[in-house]
C-alpha cells in the first residue's frame, strides 16, 4: 500500500507525558485534515483522509497518511491521473501551510499566491480564485500547529516526512508578526446543538471500541453512538445492519470556531430511533454521494 506522507512524532520517553504527546498528535492530525477538507471544499472536490498507524517505536510514533477522492461530481476527477494529481496536490498544500508556519519572511500573500497556482494546477476548470474565507480558515489551522509545537517544545516535536525529506512543524521566530497569532492560551469557542438527523452507515463499529463512519448527505461524519441500550441489541445480533442502511437518530453536534470561523465539528449519536434497510442495488449510489 502506498502512502502520501508521514507524520513523525519524536519524544523523550523518560520525560514526555503520554497525554501531552497524544494530544499534540491529535491536534496536528485534526489541523492537517482540516487543511485538506477546506481546500477541497473551496474547489468543490470533496476529499476523505485515511490514517493508518504503521508501527510504534520507543521514542517515536510514525503515522502514515493517504488521501483519496470521494464523491466528486466532475467526471474527469474520477480518472486515476486526476486522483494522483489531487493526492500530490494535497501534500503540496500541507507543505505550503508548513512554510507559512516555519519559514522566515514567507508572507500570507506569498501563501495565497502559491496556493492559487496549486489550485489551478489541480483543477483549472473548477476555480479561478480561492474564496474570501480561505485564508482566515487556513490561518486558524496553522495557528493550531504553532500552539501545539510550543506546548511540547523541549519534550517532543512533530515532523512531516515526504519523499524522505523531513520538515519540522515548528513556528519561525517571526511567525507571530507574519500571521498575527492570538494569545496561545485562548481556547476555541464552541456552539452545541442537538437535533434529529438521518445518517447513512458506511462503516459500523463492530467491536464497540471506536467511532462509526457515516454520510450526512455527501459529508463524511465520524461519530460514537452513546445509546447503550441500542448498542447492546446491535452487538448481541438482535439488530442487523449493513453498509448503506440509514439511522434515524438524535445527535449532538459541537462546532469549534476561531475568530468566528468554523475550524472543526464533532458529532455524537445520543439516541438511535430507527433503522432503514436499503436495497443492495441502491447502496453504492448512497455511499458515493
Amino acid at each position: 500500500m502506498s502512502y502520501d506522507f508521514e507524520l513523525l512524532v519524536e519524544y523523550n520517553s523518560d520525560s514526555a507525558p503520554a497525554s501531552v504527546v497524544m494530544a499534540a498528535l491529535s491536534t496536528a492530525t485534526s489541523a492537517l485534515e482540516n487543511l485538506d477538507h477546506h481546500f477541497s471544499r473551496s474547489l468543490r472536490g470533496p476529499v476523505s483522509q485515511s490514517l493508518l498507524i504503521q508501527k510504534v517505536e520507543e521514542g517515536s510514533i510514525r503515522l502514515f497518511f493517504k488521501n483519496w477522492l470521494e464523491s466528486v461530481d466532475d467526471g474527469e476527477l474520477r480518472d486515476k491521473g486526476f486522483e494522483a494529481l489531487w493526492r500530490e496536490g494535497l501534500v503540496k498544500l500541507k507543505g505550503l501551510a508548513i512554510r507559512l508556519l516555519s519559514e522566515d519572511n514567507f508572507s500570507k500573500q506569498d501563501f495565497v499566491d502559491e496556493t492559487e497556482k496549486l489550485a489551478r494546477e489541480i483543477s483549472p476548470s473548477l476555480t479561478s480564485d480561492l474564496p474570501d474565507d480561505f485564508l482566515p480558515v487556513i490561518e486558524g489551522q496553522v495557528r493550531r500547529l504553532a500552539v501545539t509545537a510550543r506546548q511540547i517544545e523541549g519534550s517532543a516535536k512533530l515532523i512531516l516526512v515526504h519523499d524522505g525529506e523531513q520538515t519540522p512543524l515548528s513556528p519561525s521566530e517571526d511567525f507571530d508578526q507574519r500571521i498575527g497569532e492570538p494569545d496561545p492560551s485562548t481556547e476555541l469557542s464552541t456552539d452545541t446543538i442537538q437535533s434529529q438527523i438521518r445518517l447513512t452507515i458506511k462503516k459500523p463499529d463492530l467491536l464497540g471500541r471506536s467511532q462509526w463512519e457515516f454520510r450526512l448527505g455527501r459529508t463524511p461524519v465520524y461519530a460514537p453512538i452513546k445509546d447503550s441500550n441500542w448498542l447492546s441489541r446491535f452487538h448481541s445480533g438482535e439488530i442487523l445492519i449493513r453498509p448503506g442502511d440509514m439511522l434515524d437518530c438524535y445527535a449532538q453536534t459541537t462546532f469549534y470556531k476561531e475568530n468566528g470561523l468554523l475550524v472543526d465539528e464533532k458529532y455524537e449519536i445520543l439516541r438511535v430511533d430507527n433503522v432503514h434497510h436499503v436495497p443492495p442495488s441502491d447502496v453504492q449510489d448512497l455511499l458515493i454521494e
